[in-house]
């Protein structure tokens, strides 16, 4: 009974061939799940956490989860308050916002989120015959940027799928 626009795109992680692609029929004229430029939210925390691995952390690296965190004078808050986690792995598990604000801002420079968004090929156009977005995840401009930018918001967009590119390349 939902009236929600969806999408829906899956990939063999092996060899990243594209074997479905669906976008509901609310579409407007458009493959959303090929050419739709989204904010990611939580699921570029596997983007974030590939640049803070690359930083030399583990998923074993000591995080806590407060219900806020304050960088660059915004206020950032979990969607669900705190959570118990004490390390990377389960700041991840749980989608902690704030331990990602927290690493991102004290582990990683500017050019850390979209290098490695790069590393995906998000930015990149998909050479596949239809029309299919890229992504793109600017340079922050500030810490407050930065912030926003680890938890898949801000100026951030993808399509449905760079994001099933992401978790294959992952697998």
């Amino acid at each position: 009974g939902l009236k929600k626009k969806a999408a829906f795109v899956a990939v063999r992680a092996s060899t990243g061939e594209v074997l479905a692609v669906v976008s509901d029929p609310g579409s407007y004229g458009f493959d959303q799940a090929l050419d739709g430029a989204f904010p990611p939210g939580s699921t570029f925390k596997a983007v974030t956490s590939t640049a803070l691995i690359d930083r030399g952390l583990l998923p074993s690296s000591p995080t806590s989860c407060p219900g806020s965190i304050t960088a660059g004078g915004e206020v950032f808050r979990n969607a669900e308050g705190d959570a118990p986690v004490q390390n990377l792995a389960q700041a991840f598990t749980e989608s902690c916002n704030t331990a990602f604000i927290g690493l991102a801002t004290t582990r990683l420079d500017d050019a850390s989120l979209p290098a490695a968004a790069a590393a995906y090929d998000i930015g990149k156009t998909p050479a596949m015959g239809l029309a299919a977005f890229g992504g793109d995840v600017p340079t922050p401009a500030d810490q407050a940027a930065l912030a926003a930018t680890a938890i898949g918001q801000g100026h951030v967009l993808v399509s449905p799928l760079d994001m099933a590119m992401v978790a294959a390349a992952i697998d």
